[in-house]
């Protein structure tokens, strides 16, 4: 419970500093004047009270993209059991989280999987969003 506590504050001290980044940027900017800034946020897990959830179980998968500039769209889908990565030029990784929590061997392939597979790739976003640039500079495949 120790380190799920220092995880949340830790994460609390971080979001504090990323807003602060925005603010300054916002402040420097020509928008200072005519901007409202609205912040709302969740309380999180019930931590203070030694708990881990606030309402019944999620069923949806957690969707992660990453999207580094000189690359295009990587996504992953995380289950309660599986973690299913795709890679921009195709290829794929498929752990069971729960036999293999370290994530050593790759199911991908594995024909006995194939459901489960097939299960989080319908998650997979249809569409990547854009890629950010900065105005002003060279497009950047996407």
């Amino acid at each position: 419970m120790k380190l799920a506590v220092q995880g949340c504050l830790a994460s609390a001290s971080f979001a504090d500093d990323c807003v602060g980044h925005v603010l300054d940027a916002l402040e420097k900017s020509r928008y200072s004047d005519n901007t409202i800034v609205v912040l709302w946020g969740d309380h999180g897990c019930d931590i203070g009270e030694k708990k881990f959830a606030k309402s019944e179980p999620w069923p949806y998968p957690a969707i992660i993209t990453h999207s580094a500039h000189w690359l295009s769209h990587n996504h992953a889908i995380r289950s309660q059991r599986f973690h299913y990565i795709r890679y921009h030029e195709g290829s794929e990784e498929l752990y069971d989280t729960v036999d293999d929590p370290q994530q050593w061997n790759n199911l991908a392939a594995d024909p006995r999987h194939r459901a489960a597979k097939m299960d989080l790739k319908k998650w997979l976003p249809k569409r990547s969003a854009d890629h950010f640039q900065k105005p002003g500079a060279p497009r950047r495949p996407g």
